[in-house]
């Protein structure tokens, strides 16, 4: 291999994923170029600083631990609250859908009416128009006590 390929192995990828024959070939040529040198110490210091900065973070497993329970117990929490809900609102809706208004049948008083034939009630027939003059006329379901023509004087 080139130095330009080397270089360019060396920016993309690390130097554990080499295969044997890229490592043989740039321990050949380190010590005959200087650009693959500095290309490889700087490669080592930018890991070493990372490797610093991530041994430096103090991560408490037990908080993390106790955290993810936590939000676990709430989530819980919710969606038993939500099951519940669903549950009255389907019962809910069971109760009232079923109750439907039925028409209640009045039971005989002997056994002779209840072999007596049944009888439809008629529609009551309509009363005569009054005279006019006689009556006001007045709109259905708003009717005074007292009318101004059927009050009586008062007599001192």
């Amino acid at each position: 291999m080139a130095e330009k390929d080397l270089l360019k192995l060396l920016r993309e990828k690390h130097p554990g994923e080499f295969t044997r024959e890229q490592t043989d070939e740039m321990l050949a040529l380190l010590g005959e170029s200087k650009r693959l040198q500095s290309a490889l110490a700087r490669k080592l210091q930018f890991d070493q600083e990372l490797a610093e900065l991530v041994c430096g973070i103090d991560v408490p497993v037990a908080e993390i631990v106790e955290a993810a329970e936590g939000r676990k117990a709430q989530v819980e929490k919710i969606s038993t609250a939500v099951g519940i809900l669903v549950m009255v609102g389907l019962l809910g809706l069971l109760f009232f859908s079923g109750r439907e208004e039925k028409p209640k049948l009045k039971e005989p008083a002997s056994e002779n009416a209840s072999t007596a034939p049944v009888k439809k009630k008629e529609p009551p027939k309509p009363k005569e128009p009054e005279s006019v003059a006689e009556k006001p006329v007045v709109p259905p379901g708003t009717e005074p006590a007292e009318t101004i023509a059927e009050t009586k004087p008062v007599e001192v």
